[in-house]
This record gives structure tokens, C-alpha cells and sequence, in this order.
């Protein structure tokens, strides 16, 4: 087969970019896989995506453009409106739309165009179940398939070791939860690492907190990043509406325990007192923290838990899959 993966920006290094990165590169030794994008940043993001076909498109040519492969699979909303022009295109469902100004006549004419083109996909995917009943609540139409984030493999070889630190690893940005994470860490007498970039406005409100606990480290990528998660004693994650949150899946699979929102993607992945704890207040939050920190028993006790649960998590597995819906679309 012939297959395109569409993605608005590949400008960092997300839970969406992984996802097309590591599926592309496996569907790539059996089919002609390309990405087209209308906006790539190869400092910025994963290295890997160096060695796959990036194909450029204007944002408004988007609805208009006809391509030439077999089946699309469409990541980000814009690149949806290839629904238009062409057949055999699936919608994978990452993330909720931002939607800031959506009285403008623009944002009005977004959203309509953005609502039929979902109409026109063939198969709607989604990677978590909270993000499932999100989509069908918004757009009318039920999600057609469910599978969750794969894992880098590597991951589960490196050696346990209980660190001395705790850790964030993704986009430093409001809808992650870190301004509650830093305001919450102020009682906390412990390290912690966040590791990731984002706007640098956002960051500097962040710093502002004067916590010489808290250290920021920037994006880290391929060794370096195994190395931070070996190195620490347990994960953190607050984010307000996560899709799945691959990087708790990720912690789990380094055998570090995660402290996680009790809310969207991660309260499906993280089993609450056995690989990890699921809060809802900051009380909850620094007693699962101070526990962690005090128990090195219970750190690799829950690592050793979640590693083993995360087993399931193989992106080997959702290639395969979408391998099979590419297929049964061109059947169909």
C-alpha cells in the first residue's frame, strides 16, 4: 500500500509526533509510507523522523489537495480536510481542539469545515476511552476504533534503580498541569526534574516560583532521556485533559511509579496503589509524594508492577493495527 500520515506540525517532540514516527518507520519496511505536514522542525523534534519522506502543504491548501496514496491517516485537524478530495481517510484522534476566539468569523468557518470533514472519514480512531467519548460528544458520530500508545521498547531493559529525583517529561504548557505541579512542589522538600520545552512566556511564569528544587532541563531525546528516567524515583503527571499521557506509559515501562491526575487518558493506565497513585486534591498529591520519597520499598514495588502491566503497550502492535484498518479501508 501506499499510505500518507497528516500532521499539522511536526515542530516537538509530543504524544501525536511519536505516534506517526514510530508507526511510519515500521509500516515503511512493507509499504510507501510519506508524511505531509505544513510545517516541520527538525532541531525540535524526534531525530528518527530525519530518515522518513516529509512532504510540505500550505494550511489552506489542505481541503483542496488530492494525494496520491491509498489511504490516508489524518493527526491534527487541519490535515482532516483532505476528507474532502480524497477517499480511504481515517481521523486519529489525539488531542481536543483549542478553539481560543471561536466567535471570529474564521474560527466559525473552521469548525464547520472541520465538522463535515469529519463526516466524510471512513474509520475515527481513538487512543484512550476517555478520549473516545470526548469525540463522540462532539462530533455526533461514534469512534470507529480504540488502541492505545505504543512504548519504546527500550524502555524495559534498562536496569531498575531507585533515584533521587522525581520527574515530568513532555511540553512545558498550561494544559499539562504544570502550573499546579510547581505551585503544589513548593511543599515539597525534594528535587524535581522537567524535562521538555514549551512557550517561553509560560516557562518564565513557571520559574517565577523561585523553587531550587526545581530544575528545568529542556528537551532530551534517545539515550539521554532513558538515562533521566533510570535516574529518578517516580513520575509525575497533572494534566488537566489528557487524550492518554504516553509518557506515564513510558515511566511505568522504566519500572518508576507515577503519580498521575485521577482524570482522562491516565486514570485508565494507571492501576491507583499498585503501579502508581491517582490524586485529586494537592493534599493527595504530596501524602502519594512523601510516600514515594520516604518508601524505597514501595518505589520498587510499583515499578516492578508497572512494568509488567505496560508489557501490553508494544508499538509493533499498533502498526499492525493500523496496517489492518489501512487495508480493510482499501477493500471496503
Amino acid at each position: 500500500m501506499k499510505i500518507a500520515m497528516a500532521h499539522s506540525r511536526i515542530i516537538w517532540p509530543g504524544g501525536a509526533e511519536r505516534f506517526i514516527l514510530e508507526v511510519s518507520r515500521r509500516l515503511a519496511a512493507r509499504h510507501q509510507v510519506t508524511i505531509y505536514v505544513n510545517e516541520y522542525a527538525p532541531a525540535a523534534t524526534y531525530p528518527g523522523f530525519a530518515k522518513l519522506p516529509i512532504v510540505a502543504i500550505p494550511t489552506w491548501q489542505w481541503a483542496n489537495t488530492r494525494l496520491k496514496e491509498d489511504v490516508i491517516f489524518t493527526n491534527t485537524h487541519s490535515p482532516n480536510l483532505l476528507a474532502y478530495c480524497n477517499k480511504n481517510v481515517a481521523y486519529c484522534f489525539h488531542s481536543f481542539m483549542n478553539d481560543p476566539g471561536k466567535n471570529r468569523p474564521d474560527k466559525v468557518l473552521q469548525r464547520f469545515l472541520d465538522r463535515e470533514a469529519m463526516k466524510r472519514n471512513q474509520r475515527i480512531i481513538a487512543y484512550s476511552k476517555f478520549a473516545a467519548s470526548i469525540f463522540q460528544t462532539s462530533y455526533h458520530r461514534p469512534v470507529t476504533d480504540m488502541l492505545y500508545y505504543g512504548i519504546d521498547p527500550d524502555f524495559f531493559n534498562l536496569p531498575t534503580s531507585t533515584g533521587d529525583y522525581a520527574l515530568y517529561v513532555g511540553r512545558i504548557e498550561p494544559g499539562k498541569g504544570l502550573d499546579r505541579l510547581v505551585a503544589w512542589w513548593q511543599h515539597i522538600d525534594y528535587d524535581l526534574a522537567l524535562v521538555g520545552n514549551g512557550d517561553p512566556a509560560y516557562i518564565r511564569s513557571l520559574k517565577q516560583y523561585n523553587n531550587p528544587r526545581v530544575t528545568f532541563l529542556g528537551t532530551k531525546f534517545g539515550e539521554e532521556l532513558a538515562k533521566i528516567y533510570q535516574n529518578s524515583r517516580f513520575f509525575v503527571f497533572l494534566p488537566y485533559a489528557e487524550a492518554l499521557g504516553i509518557v506515564a506509559l513510558e515511566a511505568m515501562a522504566a519500572a518508576k511509579p507515577v503519580i498521575a491526575a485521577n482524570a482522562g487518558g491516565p486514570a485508565e493506565t494507571i492501576i491507583h496503589g499498585t503501579t502508581g497513585f491517582l490524586v485529586n486534591s494537592e493534599e493527595e498529591f504530596r501524602r502519594a509524594a512523601t510516600h514515594l520519597i520516604t518508601s524505597e520499598q514501595t518505589c520498587q514495588d510499583m515499578g516492578e508492577a508497572g512494568r509488567q502491566h505496560v508489557q501490553q503497550f508494544t508499538w509493533d502492535n499498533v502498526a499492525r493495527r493500523i496496517e489492518q484498518i489501512g487495508q480493510q479501508m482499501v477493500e471496503s
